[in-house]
């Protein structure tokens, strides 16, 4: 085994084609992605901030609560019905058991529209279960075997 200086850091420069993972360009790439990924959420806070007491002055209390409440029943649908799509997804490009799609579709469609919470919990429950196996099928699947192209 050599020792600590005998070893050298072994710096692979980018030829064309190469990933950027496997060069000295790595780290800072990364470094600027989070910076600018963290720049923009704290610019999307900041306008946030600013835009809600202007909307709220603009719609007035009624106005406002008209305004929520419809976005909360499109948040509440589009997850009901984006559950349904991803689990028909990936088991339709055969990523997933039939079964973890049903899961995602059922956990979707049951946890908003239960009468109690121990209900609700259950289809939370089953949702996790979804996403455990659509996590664990998306783990193993190539980005080729993603792309499903009609008539197939």
């Amino acid at each position: 085994m050599a020792s600590a200086s005998e070893q050298r850091d072994v710096i692979v420069e980018p030829t064309h084609g190469a990933d950027i993972l496997d060069t000295s360009e790595a780290g800072p790439a990364a470094i600027r992605g989070g910076t600018l990924r963290a720049g923009a959420y704290a610019l999307g806070i900041l306008l946030s901030l600013v835009s809600a007491p202007l909307l709220i002055r603009h719609l007035g209390v009624t106005g406002y609560g008209q305004f929520v409440t419809i976005s909360s029943l499109l948040f509440i649908v589009g997850i009901t019905i984006g559950l349904l799509l991803l689990g028909i997804a990936l088991t339709r490009a055969r990523g997933i058991p039939i079964w973890y799609g049903v899961a995602l579709a059922f956990g979707g469609f049951t946890h908003p529209f239960m009468p109690t919470h121990t209900l609700a919990g259950v289809g939370l429950i089953i949702a996790a279960v979804g996403f455990f196996g659509a996590s664990l099928g998306l783990l193993r699947m190539s980005n080729d075997a993603l792309a499903i192209h009609a008539g197939n």
